[in-house]
């Protein structure tokens, strides 16, 4: 993934997450549901920065991966998405896997 898809893919999981708890912040032990999703839109929030050349002038692309793997793993876990659409929202335009 580039930065312009990894932005993408992170505009569409805070879109879905907004659309069902508005409120932000990290969890807590013994999470809600509710405090699970606002604590990957807090995530989202901060793979965001890592995308920002302005804020890092080198993007660290393990760590960001390591994060997209947990959210990707947390939106399967709570249904949001299956492993074939999220593997389609990793997938570079063009290449066939």
């Amino acid at each position: 993934m580039d930065v312009t898809q990894s932005l993408s893919v992170i505009d569409k999981y805070r879109t879905q997450l907004i659309n069902e708890c508005p409120a932000e912040g990290p969890m807590d032990w013994s999470p809600s549901e509710q405090e699970q999703r606002n604590h990957l839109v807090h995530m989202l929030d901060r793979m965001e920065e890592m995308l920002d050349t302005s804020l890092f002038p080198v993007t660290n692309w393990d760590k960001f991966n390591r994060w997209l793997g947990f959210l990707q793993g947390m939106l399967w876990n709570l249904g949001e998405y299956n492993l074939n659409e999220m593997r389609e929202h990793n997938t570079r335009p063009g290449k066939k896997e």
